[in-house]
Protein backbone atom coordinates (compact mmCIF):
# COMPACT_ATOMS: atom_id res chain seq x y z
CA UNK A 1 0.00 0.00 0.00
CA UNK A 2 2.94 2.21 0.48
CA UNK A 3 3.24 2.88 -3.30
CA UNK A 4 -0.34 3.98 -3.18
CA UNK A 5 0.64 7.73 -2.47
CA UNK A 6 3.08 9.87 -3.38
CA UNK A 7 4.17 13.37 -1.91
CA UNK A 8 4.94 15.96 -3.87
CA UNK A 9 5.48 19.62 -3.70
CA UNK A 10 4.45 21.84 -6.75
CA UNK A 11 3.77 25.22 -7.43
CA UNK A 12 0.65 26.86 -7.74
CA UNK A 13 -1.66 26.03 -10.74
CA UNK A 14 -4.80 25.81 -12.12
CA UNK A 15 -7.20 23.37 -13.15
CA UNK A 16 -10.19 23.92 -15.72
CA UNK A 17 -12.73 21.52 -15.78
CA UNK A 18 -16.95 20.50 -14.92
CA UNK A 19 -17.49 21.61 -10.99
CA UNK A 20 -20.19 19.56 -9.23
CA UNK A 21 -21.61 19.05 -5.67
CA UNK A 22 -22.07 15.49 -4.27
CA UNK A 23 -25.54 16.82 -3.14
CA UNK A 24 -26.26 16.02 -6.97
CA UNK A 25 -26.23 12.39 -6.26
CA UNK A 26 -23.85 9.55 -5.89
CA UNK A 27 -22.90 9.02 -8.98
CA UNK A 28 -21.55 12.57 -9.79
CA UNK A 29 -17.40 11.82 -10.02
CA UNK A 30 -18.45 9.80 -12.63
CA UNK A 31 -20.74 12.27 -14.74
CA UNK A 32 -18.48 14.99 -14.10
CA UNK A 33 -15.80 12.67 -15.49
CA UNK A 34 -17.77 11.65 -18.93
CA UNK A 35 -18.50 15.58 -19.47
CA UNK A 36 -15.44 16.62 -19.35
CA UNK A 37 -13.71 13.86 -21.36
CA UNK A 38 -16.64 14.81 -23.90
CA UNK A 39 -15.66 18.07 -24.42
CA UNK A 40 -12.12 17.94 -23.73
CA UNK A 41 -11.58 20.02 -27.02
CA UNK A 42 -13.60 22.89 -26.04
CA UNK A 43 -10.26 23.25 -23.98
CA UNK A 44 -7.41 20.75 -25.24
CA UNK A 45 -5.15 23.77 -27.01
CA UNK A 46 -4.91 25.83 -23.57
CA UNK A 47 -4.31 22.65 -21.37
CA UNK A 48 -0.50 21.79 -19.85
CA UNK A 49 0.53 17.88 -21.13
CA UNK A 50 2.65 15.19 -20.43
CA UNK A 51 4.21 13.88 -23.72
CA UNK A 52 0.68 14.20 -25.59
CA UNK A 53 -0.92 13.70 -23.11
CA UNK A 54 -2.88 16.34 -20.51
CA UNK A 55 -3.02 16.44 -17.24
CA UNK A 56 -5.56 15.09 -15.60
CA UNK A 57 -6.66 16.03 -12.02
CA UNK A 58 -9.97 15.14 -9.95
CA UNK A 59 -9.68 17.85 -7.11
CA UNK A 60 -12.06 17.69 -3.80
CA UNK A 61 -13.02 20.37 -1.80
CA UNK A 62 -15.42 21.92 0.74
CA UNK A 63 -18.14 23.58 -0.09
CA UNK A 64 -16.03 27.05 0.74
CA UNK A 65 -14.02 26.38 -2.68
CA UNK A 66 -11.33 26.51 0.30
CA UNK A 67 -9.48 23.03 -0.86
CA UNK A 68 -10.51 22.03 2.33
CA UNK A 69 -11.50 18.26 2.64
CA UNK A 70 -15.08 17.33 2.44
CA UNK A 71 -17.47 17.35 4.79
CA UNK A 72 -19.41 14.67 6.96
CA UNK A 73 -16.62 12.09 7.25
CA UNK A 74 -15.02 13.31 3.57
CA UNK A 75 -18.71 12.22 1.94
CA UNK A 76 -20.37 16.10 1.54
CA UNK A 77 -18.72 18.44 -1.35
CA UNK A 78 -17.06 19.82 -4.31
CA UNK A 79 -15.54 18.32 -6.90
CA UNK A 80 -13.56 18.90 -10.32
CA UNK A 81 -13.23 16.73 -13.14
CA UNK A 82 -10.74 18.60 -15.00
CA UNK A 83 -7.33 19.24 -16.95
CA UNK A 84 -4.45 21.19 -15.80
CA UNK A 85 -3.76 24.43 -18.04
CA UNK A 86 -0.26 25.50 -19.18
CA UNK A 87 -1.72 29.23 -18.63
CA UNK A 88 -2.98 29.85 -15.19
CA UNK A 89 -4.50 33.35 -16.57
CA UNK A 90 -6.83 31.86 -18.85
CA UNK A 91 -10.48 32.33 -18.41
CA UNK A 92 -12.04 29.18 -18.99
CA UNK A 93 -14.69 28.67 -21.97
CA UNK A 94 -19.17 28.44 -20.99
CA UNK A 95 -20.05 26.23 -18.83
CA UNK A 96 -16.33 25.37 -17.76
CA UNK A 97 -14.91 26.41 -13.87
CA UNK A 98 -11.41 26.72 -13.23
CA UNK A 99 -10.13 25.89 -9.74
CA UNK A 100 -6.05 27.65 -8.73
CA UNK A 101 -4.70 25.24 -6.56
CA UNK A 102 -2.40 27.03 -4.24
CA UNK A 103 1.55 26.31 -4.09
CA UNK A 104 2.03 23.47 -1.21
CA UNK A 105 2.82 19.43 -0.53
CA UNK A 106 0.30 17.83 -1.82
CA UNK A 107 -0.33 13.79 -1.18
CA UNK A 108 -1.09 12.48 -4.25
CA UNK A 109 -3.10 9.00 -4.51
CA UNK A 110 -3.75 6.48 -7.61
CA UNK A 111 -7.03 5.74 -7.89
CA UNK A 112 -8.49 2.38 -7.47
CA UNK A 113 -12.06 1.53 -9.03
CA UNK A 114 -13.57 2.55 -5.90
CA UNK A 115 -12.62 6.16 -4.86
CA UNK A 116 -14.16 5.71 -1.74
CA UNK A 117 -12.01 2.71 -0.80
CA UNK A 118 -9.04 4.17 -2.11
CA UNK A 119 -9.73 7.66 0.19
CA UNK A 120 -10.30 5.65 3.05
CA UNK A 121 -6.64 3.91 2.29
CA UNK A 122 -5.08 7.02 1.47
CA UNK A 123 -6.87 8.02 5.03
CA UNK A 124 -5.10 5.58 6.83
CA UNK A 125 -1.48 6.13 5.10
CA UNK A 126 -1.74 10.00 6.25
CA UNK A 127 -2.44 8.95 10.01
CA UNK A 128 -0.04 6.40 9.73
CA UNK A 129 2.67 8.66 8.72
CA UNK A 130 2.22 11.59 11.27
CA UNK A 131 0.13 13.91 8.93
CA UNK A 132 -3.19 15.89 9.11
CA UNK A 133 -5.61 16.07 6.27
Amino acid sequence: MANLFVLKKLPSFSVVGFEGSTAEGKDIVGKLWDKAEKNIADVLPSLKKRSIFPIYWGLMSDFSRALKPWENDYSEGLYLAGFELADTKLIPPEGWSKWDVPPQTYLTLKMEEDYRSTLEKGLALIAQNGYVL
